[in-house]
């Protein structure tokens, strides 16, 4: 199974097809080939060229290309799909059934082609999706979360993918890289909020649904909805839910599916490291708690002095991407927490960023030296 992106496979949102995939019937019209590695042939073997045919949505935000792409004879990408289908919405993404229908550009003029930054090394297209099997097509998530974490709308998509592809093992992961602690972690957390009778609860990248589980534990009158924009996550959690107090929606936490001050409590475990815009991000949790409304926010803490912090991110690229390299095939997988971390406001700065968006902060709690980091948060 390939994971799913907004109701379109992987390989159709970003295609990368081996030569051996296309098989005889070739290409889908329109396409041309994109030179690859040479692969040698000796006397009596089957292997086959390496070179690909591929396609991908381009923005106005991505760099020019560096190494081969495929491309019309007019310079525009095309896209992938089959027969006549619905017409193309405009947005720059490919859609099945859409033949052929040329990537949208602010530019009238074709220029150089584009794309969303790969696997450079290698000189071809990244394919965002996991070492799986589909119709002879094997493909590995190659994505540089250093490209992306940047640039908020790369950031969202990618959240999307990376944890798209994470979401089968991500529960061994955290438990493997937290050194087993994670379970104790999210527990303190539930813990240190406030007690209510019958409190309206939002965990926000919920994941798998750990922290919704205990929510729904500690507060068995309340409400609890989950959020996450990774689908495979989402399903994995209405998998495991056993409450009937518990729901999961699909969101994004930089605009939240809820009413203003229609909340209690928000959650958040390694959440708001990955928004896309962290002060939106803040900003849209003060929209939905109500007054007197309570945060707890636990994830990965940035030390102030900037020794510390190299030594940090390498220690979290070392140990997590060794993770993603065992579970995943690449160590592009988890080792995404240390570049998202980079860009991440240390302790001091992030405490002044609470208080510029409207909070006061009741607790702060570090574990694990110092690593991470439980913050409770109140809304006046």
């Amino acid at each position: 199974m390939v994971a799913a992106v907004r109701g379109y496979p992987v390989v159709e949102l970003f295609g990368k097809l081996r030569e051996d995939a296309v098989g005889e019937a070739g290409p889908p019209t329109g396409w041309r080939r994109s030179p690859g590695r040479s692969s040698r042939r000796s006397p009596g073997s089957e292997r086959r060229s390496r070179a690909t045919w591929s396609c991908w949505p381009t923005t106005a935000a991505c760099p020019p290309a560096r190494g081969p792409v495929a491309v019309r004879g007019d310079g525009v990408r095309p896209v992938q799909g089959g027969g006549a289908g619905p017409p193309d919405p405009g947005d720059g993404f490919p859609r099945p059934g859409v033949r052929g229908a040329p990537v949208r550009r602010e530019s009238p003029r074709p220029g150089p082609a584009v794309r969303f930054p790969g696997n450079r090394r290698r000189g071809h297209v990244a394919v965002p999706a996991g070492e799986e099997e589909e119709g002879g097509v094997r493909v590995r998530f190659a994505l540089k979360a250093r490209e992306h974490v940047g640039i908020p709308e790369r950031k969202r998509l990618f959240n999307e993918l990376h944890f798209a592809e994470a979401a089968p093992r991500y529960d061994l992961a955290t438990r493997a890289m937290s050194l087993g602690r994670d379970a104790a972690w999210k527990r303190a957390l539930v813990s240190a909020l406030p007690d209510r009778d019958a409190p309206a609860c939002a965990d926000l990248a919920c994941g798998t649904g750990d922290v919704a589980f205990l929510l729904a534990e500690r507060y068995p009158g309340g409400k609890v909805t989950g959020v996450d924009i990774a689908e495979p996550m989402l399903a994995i959690a209405r998998s495991r839910n056993r409450h009937p107090n518990v729901g999961f929606e699909t969101g994004d936490m930089c605009a939240l599916p809820f009413g203003d001050g229609s909340l209690d409590i928000v959650t958040g475990s390694y959440a708001l490291r990955n928004a896309p815009d962290l002060r939106s991000a803040l900003a849209e949790i003060r929209r939905v708690l109500a007054s007197g409304g309570t945060a707890a926010i636990l994830d990965f803490s940035r030390p102030e002095s900037p020794f510390l912090q190299k030594l940090q991110y390498l220690l979290l690229r070392g140990w997590c991407g060794l993770w993603g390299y065992l579970l995943h095939g690449t160590a592009e997988v988890h080792g995404y927490v240390a570049e998202s971390l980079r860009l991440f406001p240390d302790r001091p700065r992030f405490d002044r960023i609470l208080a510029e968006e409207g909070f006061e902060t009741v607790l702060s709690r570090c574990f694990f030296l110092g690593i991470t980091e439980l913050r409770v948060i109140r809304k006046p």
